[in-house]
């Protein structure tokens, strides 16, 4: 298949641009941290979660989720908040089937409540690196039996994300990380 815009049969950072008389000449791209953000899904389960003050807080200073001080939590009378100016935290651990581990932090809301051991969770990562060495952004965080979203600002339309995730045949793969 021979493209006029560009051909390349393999992968080796190089493509090929027409010239003005029909001939070829080869163009290299940037180097890979300079080309934007690549994405990927990540599937897993929730190893931990519990509540903090901020995300330097140890282990032994943690809250359960499921602690009675926060039973009837919601965002709008966050106590923390009104006497130290900054809100409660979720700490959400989650790790997949070949141990790697995300921790995530983002402001408590009454909607993670629910979220606990074992659930699966699927989310998106962002990588300037195509092995994706070092993360850019963890985003999209969805708890699907907890009928929640952790974090403030989606990257994606989550319509969109869950649409992917049931037609793409994903769902078996979110539903193999969890725990039991």
């Amino acid at each position: 298949d021979d493209d006029d815009y560009f051909d390349d049969d393999y992968y080796d950072d190089d493509f090929d641009f027409p010239r003005g008389g029909g001939g070829r000449r080869k163009t290299t791209l940037p180097p890979e941290n300079e080309r934007g953000l690549y994405g990927a899904y990540y599937f897993g389960s929730v190893e931990s979660v519990s509540i903090v003050e901020n995300i330097n807080t140890p282990t032994s200073s943690e809250y359960s989720i499921t602690s009675p001080e926060f039973r009837d939590y919601s965002m709008e009378s966050d106590e923390m908040e009104s006497l130290t100016g900054l809100p409660w935290n979720i700490r959400l651990s989650i790790s997949d089937q070949d141990d790697r581990t995300l921790q995530i932090h983002a402001r408590m809301s009454e909607e993670y409540l629910n979220i606990r051991k074992g659930m699966s969770v699927a989310t998106v990562l962002l990588s300037t690196s195509r092995q994706f060495d070092t993360l850019a952004a963890i985003t999209d965080v969805c708890v699907p039996e907890a009928e929640c979203w952790v974090g403030d600002y989606p990257y994606l339309e989550r319509s969109e994300f869950e649409r992917q995730i049931v037609e793409e045949e994903l769902w078996g793969l979110l539903q193999e990380e969890r725990w039991d």
